[in-house]
């Protein structure tokens, strides 16, 4: 289960009076994964000891594991500052297929204005002809939960696209606020939300600034096709094959027909930049989109030199 901080929660009241800019706002949710800090620990210790072989012990995988990566100036889509994330596994030995996993993000808002809450109050107070503190109380706990479900979100996007197979657990998510020195709970709401993924990179191989630059790369991905490769890699995973191979196919087409993949595609292949071989080239058939697409990846591995075994691949 996922730790309760503290059952008192926050007088909006003097919340509103007091400058949370430079406040600490804690996250929590909990997710099922489809990767294991159990197994990556299993192999780990089989290729520690493959020249000599030794029996693993059961007490050595009991302990929970957990991963935190620090951030100096990470800035989310919302524009929070994530100072950093922790993840840590709810269950040390799972025979299921995918694993329990606490997720906890610490955050802060730099551009949060209570003066413009203020204002957003007290005219929906007048709108609707009720007391102030009750609008008040509506207003930021509907705002509250919107930013959680949004960061959740982020944070599951991540995974996704840069990990393994997530599924949101239908149990509470949890915002803290560090207010002089005490934690006190803004927000508790309930969400359901399915999603998959799929990357190399397991995260005990992951570094804060991995977590970075995969992350700039993801948000430059636009949401029609974030959602077909996510939506493709949990047919995937639920081995549902023909289903995912059309999400794949649909990403490969749309990305087939741009005109700018087009014109890359006419410059490299035929080695012109005449825009009526571009638009020819956009009229091919599903077989013929194929044929274009194996000839560009064999001219361009041709070109490209082979990668040293110890460089990684951090983008998918």
């Amino acid at each position: 289960m996922q730790p309760i901080r503290t059952t008192n929660h926050i007088d909006w009241g003097n919340f509103l009076d007091q400058d949370h800019k430079k406040s600490d706002f804690i996250l929590d949710f909990s997710i099922d994964a489809g990767f294991s800090f159990s197994t990556a620990l299993i192999l780990r210790k089989f290729k520690k000891t493959q020249h000599q072989p030794k029996p693993i012990e059961a007490n050595s995988l009991t302990c929970l594991s957990r991963r935190k990566f620090q951030f100096a100036n990470l800035i989310s889509a919302e524009g929070f500052l994530i100072k950093s994330i922790n993840i840590q596994q709810l269950d040390s030995l799972s025979y299921t297929t995918t694993d329990p996993y606490h997720i906890e993000a610490c955050f802060q808002m730099p551009d949060i204005d209570n003066s413009k809450f203020k204002e957003i109050i007290i005219r929906r107070a007048q709108c609707n002809k009720a007391q102030e503190t009750d609008t008040a109380t509506v207003f930021l706990a509907e705002y509250f939960s919107k930013l959680c479900e949004s960061l959740k979100d982020q944070i599951i996007m991540f995974i996704e696209l840069s990990g393994y197979y997530a599924k949101f657990k239908p149990s509470s998510i949890n915002l803290y606020i560090t207010q002089n020195k005490k934690t006190l709970r803004i927000i508790q709401s309930d969400s359901n939300c399915n999603t998959a993924g799929q990357n190399p990179l397991h995260p005990g191989q992951l570094t804060s600034q991995t977590i970075r630059e995969i992350y700039a790369h993801q948000i430059g991905i636009p949401d029609d096709l974030r959602k077909l490769y996510q939506k493709g890699v949990h047919y995937k995973f639920l081995e549902f094959h023909e289903e995912s191979l059309l999400c794949f196919y649909k990403i490969i087409e749309d990305i087939f027909k741009t005109e700018s993949f087009t014109k890359k595609l006419s410059h490299t292949l035929f080695e012109v930049d005449d825009p009526k071989v571009a638009s020819s080239i956009r009229g091919s058939s599903q077989r013929t989109v194929m044929i274009f697409i194996y000839q560009y990846l064999v001219k361009n591995f041709r070109k490209t030199p082979p990668k040293r075994n110890h460089q990684k691949q951090n983008s998918f």
